[in-house]
């Protein structure tokens, strides 16, 4: 996924982070600290600047997709970021932990629908190996219901249009690290690119956090969490 935001630390150019050293790096404004949600690295992954580097971009992109405007953020051993009491810490706390790794995964025929929350054998049939949402923002779908927007990559939109011409009828997964997060049932070709993702009554994630984790795409595995 080509990221939206761009780099919002503006001593990236000067700053080395290796080892023990720490990148300190503020929103707009300094808060006055009321929570602090930090992440580890993935258990026995090292800490390698790239991948640190790669994985403060897309925190920083989830934390602007949820729009909080004032935060502190640092980096070492571990990555942290502190918030003020005007913001939601539990939804940054699981915009921040997700590890954001979203399949495409059609419903085998004949089997039955699942449950948003259920768990998605690794061996099921994926549309595309790896991450083709450009984007993703939360808006209304054409009842005014609760939804969110995906806009695919031009190669996924190439496969999701192939594909959705010749599955009418049938139902398509979108998994999020291994749990079904939304279930889009094909009722005609879907072409172009734009998936609209409803069925938010029961959601597994808060909606705002959810399109903030599609928009932003997933951690570097270094640091994905357990």
């Amino acid at each position: 996924m080509q990221l939206r935001s761009a780099l919002f630390f503006a001593v990236a150019a000067t700053a080395v982070l290796a080892g023990c050293s720490t990148r300190s790096v503020s929103g707009p404004s300094s808060p006055i600290v009321t929570a602090r949600i930090t992440i580890h690295p993935a258990p026995g992954a090292p800490v390698l600047k790239p991948d640190t580097e790669a994985t403060i971009e897309v925190i920083n992109a989830r934390l602007k997709a949820l729009g909080v405007g004032n935060f502190s953020l640092s980096a070492g051993q571990d990555i942290s970021v502190e918030v003020d009491g005007g913001v939601d810490a539990n939804k940054v706390q699981l915009a921040m932990h997700a590890s954001g790794v979203v399949e495409f995964v059609p419903v085998a025929p004949g089997a039955t629908d699942p449950f948003i929350g259920s768990l998605v054998s690794l061996a099921a049939e994926r549309l595309w190996p790896g991450d083709e949402i450009a984007s993703a923002s939360v808006g209304p779908d054409a009842n005014g219901h609760p939804a969110i927007k995906v806009v695919l990559t031009p190669a996924g939109a190439q496969i999701f249009g192939t594909w959705t011409t010749s599955h009418v009828g049938s139902t398509l997964l979108i998994v999020l690290d291994g749990r079904v997060v939304s279930l889009v049932s094909i009722t005609a070709p879907i072409v172009g690119g734009a998936v609209t993702l409803t069925g938010f009554d029961a959601p597994l994630l808060p909606i705002d956090v959810l399109a903030a984790i599609l928009d932003s795409g997933p951690l570097t595995p270094n640091w994905r969490q357990p």
